[in-house]
Formats: structure tokens, sequence, C-alpha cells
């Protein structure tokens, strides 16, 4: 999943970092392992791989260079 796309910006240079932070909050607050301990094995893996997703992405977009990198 392209970054961009994970949290609904378009790939574009120029970005408003405060809501992509506000974006990223919420995702992690849906995603995160931690909400998912109890869950089956398999629940549990997908919630830890899509949380580094989502914790991948967003120090890619945040800082400038790596976001002109990605782009």
């Amino acid at each position: 999943m392209q970054f961009f796309q994970l949290f609904g910006i378009a790939p574009q240079f120029s970005i408003d970092t405060n809501a992509l932070m506000q974006k990223f909050l919420s995702l992690q607050s849906e995603n995160h392992p931690d909400k998912f301990v109890t869950a089956d094995p398999a629940t549990l893996r997908f919630a830890q791989q899509k949380s580094a997703l989502i914790n991948d992405a967003c120090s890619t977009l945040v800082v400038p260079v790596t976001r002109a990198a990605y782009l």
C-alpha cells in the first residue's frame, strides 16, 4: 500500500504535517497491537504488521527529505 494512500493524502511533496499526525494517531488508535492481545495469533500478527506499516509511513512522510526520496 502506498504511504500516501494509507493516510488519505495526495502524493505530493507539500503536505499538511498536522493532518498527517492526526491521521497517524487515529490509525494507531484503531490498529495498535495492544488492542488485540486477547485475539487469535493471526489477528494479533496482522495488527502488529499494520501498526509497523503505519509507523514506517508516518516516519517517512513527516520528514521532508525522506518524503522527497519516497516520491
